[in-house]
């Protein structure tokens, strides 16, 4: 008899393993598997929106807590003038201009008291960048000139523009939402006229974060969803509830990815299109974990989140890749991405990352491409657990494996009582194996880029 072994389904730690079907795998990472084949397509490199040598002084910093995107249009040059923000272990603020022939990293000369927030806005006719914290008063810079504060403000935890006022939640009430002046995010002076708040006291509890989409500002709070319509004057705001969440939301899974938001809970991963919550990602949740400490973005169709993962009993980083069309993920494993940020301006469309796991680099992830230099590949791992092949009864004798490979790769095949490692060259071979049990596992391990595997066949 022969079992065949198909790729196809993915990973699925929401079933039990003993009564998971063999087409699937208890654990994967690295792997992509979307074709039906096993694919190790991804591996981090240095970021390629950036000259070497700025690179190399960015490496100087111990260490980077945050990554923002300021666009900037220089309107005395008519240029483009984006920068990248990068706030440094010190909480000190540094930028690097996009489009400078000779990058260079140069400090701010501010300093924070928490990680803060940022947000980019068009603030008199320029474009500016608002940072604020929970124990920091507003700051506004425009790019060129010192930047400087505007002591109103809210001490501030997360913050959104939606229809020209910054909406913000705050540190010093955590139920209450924040909303500047019409046309100007500096102006708090609470008058019907002018900046305002909203409080929300019901069982959704505290706000975690705001988000302006598809016409409307939504409130993510600590177990639910609520939602704002605020055009015009306030006499005409209206709020509404959409969702109750049996999890704790975790703030930084929260990405707008297109027409939906992702985001995940301690009770699951979720998709949410403004007005209906769907749990997805049941298979891989249970994986996940670590999310409080972790990073979201969405960038060229992929949900991109960080956060740990247990892996047979071993806590390791995690950056996982959700296609949100296809529904197909990758899990890649081991290095530690402390920040995240998108650029796109022309020539420069990146996600950039920071690898805490190295250097304070910024990097990217690319697909398999053999003329890159310097990368960290992903290794891989597809592992089933004990199956019986649909007889839980008989004892059974695996006599061969047949499988098919463009690199070298470790097949390993055990059942309850033993295990037995092989060593796959490439190509199309079967290899002997005599191994016995009533139940039997599998796992193949891989870390060369660019390999593709299918077709496995057991024969007993």
């Amino acid at each position: 008899m022969k079992q065949i072994i198909s790729f196809s389904k993915g990973l699925n730690q929401g079933i039990d393993e003993s009564v998971l079907p063999v087409d699937y795998a208890s654990l994967m990472y690295g792997f992509e598997c979307k074709s039906g084949a096993l694919k190790l397509k991804y591996f981090m490199k240095d970021n390629s929106c950036f000259s070497a040598s700025v690179l190399a002084e960015v490496n100087e910093l111990e260490e980077i807590k945050r990554l923002f995107y300021f666009k900037k249009y220089d309107n005395v040059n008519n240029s483009n003038a984006d920068k990248l923000i990068i706030i440094d272990g010190d909480l000190s603020v540094h930028y690097i201009e996009l489009f400078d022939d000779n990058q260079s990293l140069v400090s701010l000369g501010i300093t924070f008291n928490a990680v803060p927030e940022g947000v980019s806005y068009r603030l008199n006719g320029e474009d500016v960048f608002i940072f604020a914290s929970e124990s920091d008063s507003m700051v506004v810079w425009d790019g060129t000139n010192s930047p400087y504060s505007v002591l109103d403000a809210p001490k501030i935890t997360s913050m959104a523009l939606h229809n020209e006022r910054l909406f913000v939640s705050s540190s010093e009430n955590k139920n209450r939402l924040w909303f500047s002046d019409d046309l100007d995010p500096t102006n708090w002076n609470i008058s019907m006229e002018d900046a305002g708040f909203i409080d929300m006291y019901d069982e959704r509890g505290a706000i975690v974060k705001v988000l302006s989409f598809n016409g409307y500002l939504y409130i993510f709070r600590d177990y639910g969803i609520s939602r704002l319509s605020a055009s015009g004057g306030q006499e005409g705001f209206y709020l509404n509830h959409l969702f109750v969440s049996a999890g704790k939301i975790y703030e930084k899974t929260i990405s707008l990815c297109g027409d939906r938001v992702i985001f995940a809970a301690s009770d699951g991963i979720y998709s949410f299109d403004g007005l209906t919550t769907v749990k997805i990602l049941n298979g891989v949740y249970p994986l996940l974990s670590g999310y409080d400490e972790g990073n979201s973005a969405f960038y060229n169709g992929k949900y991109y989140l960080t956060c740990k993962g247990d892996f047979d009993g071993v806590t390791d980083n995690v950056i996982f890749l959700y296609e949100v069309k296809d529904k197909k993920f990758v899990v890649l494993r081991g290095e530690n991405v402390t920040s995240m940020t998108v650029i796109n301006s022309g020539d420069f469309d990146s996600l950039v990352l920071n690898n805490a796991k190295t250097t304070p680099n910024l990097c990217e992830i690319a697909d398999f491409s053999v003329s890159e230099e310097d990368k960290i590949v992903f290794s891989g791992l597809w592992k089933h657990g004990l199956s019986d092949f649909g007889d839980p009864v008989h004892d059974k004798t695996i006599r061969a494996v047949h499988i098919v490979s463009n690199v070298n790769l470790v097949l390993k095949i055990f059942s309850e009582r033993e295990e037995t490692s092989i060593n796959i060259v490439p190509g199309v071979y079967s290899y002997p194996c005599i191994l016995s049990g009533r139940k039997f596992g599998f796992a193949i391990s891989c870390d060369s880029l660019g390999a593709v595997v299918s077709d496995l066949v057991i024969m007993y």
